[in-house]
């Protein structure tokens, strides 16, 4: 079974909570769900604080890229543009999306961990900005809703 198909298979709806990067305690849902006859997959994102603030929400797409593996591509409340973020770490269910090196500290990185259980998901968060570390940010351990 490709990487993609194991993705598929997830699909549906998630929430749970988590902690994110200012120490903030928040309420997460997910939506997965397959694109264009399972060519791909879309995930709706948000993280909402326990005062009701959006702290966090992100569409993605995760399909083949024309260079080979897969590509994930997200548009955030967190940044202003586009992002893709390759494949770069798989194993046990757990699927790690890179964007930049997270050894360059002179440019924006990011790193999406999606870990699989049989019966939730969980979403990891890494991050750099420029001038600054890379290092873990926010995770929430969702199960089906």
């Amino acid at each position: 079974m490709s990487h993609l198909d194991t993705l598929i298979r997830h699909c549906g709806t998630f929430a749970g909570h988590g902690i994110n990067y200012e120490d903030q305690p928040f309420h997460g849902e997910l939506i997965l769900e397959p694109l264009l006859g399972e060519r791909g997959l879309t995930t709706w994102f948000r993280a909402t604080g326990i005062d009701g603030t959006t702290y966090h929400e992100e569409r993605c797409w995760i399909a083949p890229r024309a260079s080979a593996g897969l590509g994930l591509w997200a548009l955030s409340s967190g940044h202003p543009t586009v992002t893709e973020h390759a494949l770069t770490r798989t194993g046990d269910g757990v699927f790690t999306f890179t964007h930049g090196d997270p050894h360059a500290t002179d440019t924006f990185r990011r790193a999406l961990t999606i870990t699989l259980h049989h019966d939730g998901i969980t979403l990891a968060y890494a991050w750099g900005i420029p001038g600054g570390p890379f290092a873990d940010r926010s995770s929430v351990r969702m199960q089906r809703s």
